[in-house]
């Protein structure tokens, strides 16, 4: 763990690189009701921070595992419940509201499509309340498409 004012510091120079990952099930996003800034309150997709030394995917299995508890193997499904994953584009953003008290803060996430066969368990971790299945995702999610 960095140290809050370290990390504070870096917030304020560079931007985080994270992960976001549309979770879908018959056509349906699942999305998670946020319990912490930015975007308290909201519904957002899973995802969050890659780690030094984590490849862009290996997060999104671990994202998966720590936010909603779906465990997947690499390479492989998890019960068949996994369908494919795929790199859909870039979302990008400036998050004015934060727990850091910056003026904002710069993301730059690698987007993930997971398709699921079944119905997963859910189970939440403690920053999200609530999830829910939606036909559409939040409007702030403005992805740059890789193709």
């Amino acid at each position: 763990m960095i140290p809050k004012a370290d990390y504070t510091k870096i917030l304020a120079n560079v931007p985080v690189a994270t992960v976001d990952i549309l979770v879908v099930h018959a056509g349906k996003y699942l999305l998670v009701k946020r319990k912490k800034k930015p975007l308290k309150g909201k519904w957002w997709t899973p995802g969050g921070r890659v780690l030094r030394g984590e490849m862009v995917k290996d997060a999104v299995y671990r994202k998966l595992a720590e936010e909603i508890g779906i465990k997947t193997l690499r390479h492989t499904s998890y019960g068949g419940n996994l369908v494919s994953m795929q790199f859909v584009g870039v979302y990008e953003d400036m998050f004015m509201d934060n727990e850091f008290g910056l003026r904002y803060i710069h993301t730059i996430s690698s987007v993930f499509r997971v398709e699921l066969a079944v119905t997963p368990n859910i189970w939440l971790d403690g920053q999200s309340s609530a999830f829910k299945w939606a036909r559409k995702l939040p409007e702030r999610l403005r992805i740059l498409r890789s193709t």
